[in-house]
């Protein structure tokens, strides 16, 4: 028996301790020798010099399979000594390693295989998509051209447009043109359509630009005039005309500095009314062949012009 360090004793079997589920070894106990009684000895009354100490209650048998020690016996009598059987050596249980837990466990490595790469098939575009590619482009670079080409060339052809319509000389007209082409939206918008407008009188004229600046005067004939457009063409060209030569004339001979008599001028209006108002599509006729009205004409309408307006 051996005790503890906290005081518990437990049986050993030499250095290993006592199982107490295996049966021991068998073993041959040595002959009891007889021993000779002592005489028994007066006993002598023992009275304790301290107080009685309160010893812990015994541990169980179930505790480690512990055994209380055994009380040794009264000194002077003759117990025989317990037999004690000889040591046995049993092997000793080798602790082995606890396995690791889930979270400790690595996973195996397990060989993966690379595929070989496979060679990319070669490329063959369909000819509808070359086909439709290459109208893309050519579309896309006639475009591009002919907008750069038009940005280039918008301000000679709003030059050419604006004096086609206005009758400007070029000076004139690069300023209203620049102008016009800083107004935002609205004047960039009219800058490119002047250019357009520039690019087809050229195209119409063979590209000449003097005729598509100033264009040539249209020619009619007074044959093939209607009613009305004779009436109007007496009112706004006969009669201005006429009333500007005859006011011309009375300002070299009857002016003061650049100034013309009101009485004049009022004679030389109604004397442009009234002579194209007496006027017939024959007279007219006969000024557009000769260049000058007839005799009868200039008598006719004299005397109706001085009776028409006096003085």
């Amino acid at each position: 028996m051996r005790q503890m360090p906290h005081g518990q004793w437990v049986p050993f079997e030499a250095d290993d301790p006592h199982d107490c589920d295996k049966r021991p070894a068998a073993s041959a106990a040595p002959p009891a020798r007889p021993t000779s009684p002592r005489p028994a000895e007066p006993a002598v009354p023992f009275t304790p010099l301290y107080p009685k100490v309160t010893e812990p209650p015994a541990p169980s048998p179930s505790a480690g399979c512990s055994q209380a020690p055994p009380n040794p016996p009264p000194r002077g009598s003759s117990v025989p000594s317990p037999i004690v059987p000889e040591p046995t050596l049993r092997p000793t249980s080798v602790s082995r390693p606890a396995k690791p837990p889930n979270s400790l466990r690595l996973a195996p490595v397990v060989p993966t295989t690379i595929p070989a790469p496979q060679p990319t098939p070669p490329y063959k575009p369909s000819k509808l998509g070359v086909f439709l590619a290459w109208i893309t482009a050519l579309a896309g670079t006639t475009v591009g051209l002919s907008f750069a080409i038009l940005r280039f060339l918008a301000l000679p052809l709003s030059l050419v447009a604006t004096m086609h319509l206005t009758g400007w000389s070029w000076f004139g007209a690069i300023i209203a043109a620049l102008f016009f082409s800083c107004i935002p939206l609205i004047g960039q918008l009219g800058y490119l359509v002047l250019a357009i407008m520039g690019t087809y009188y050229l195209w119409m004229t063979n590209f000449n630009w003097q005729e598509a600046a100033y264009p040539p005067a249209q020619t009619f004939s007074v044959a093939t005039l209607s009613d009305g457009e004779l009436e109007r063409f007496k009112g706004d060209v006969v009669r201005q005309g006429f009333e500007k030569a005859c006011k011309s004339d009375a300002l070299k001979t009857n002016g003061f500095n650049g100034k013309l008599p009101v009485r004049l001028a009022s004679q030389c209006e109604c004397f442009a009314t009234n002579f194209a108002a007496n006027l017939s599509r024959d007279d007219l006729i006969a000024f557009e062949k000769s260049g000058a009205y007839p005799d009868e004409v200039q008598v006719r309408l004299g005397a109706e012009l001085r009776r028409a307006c006096p003085g």
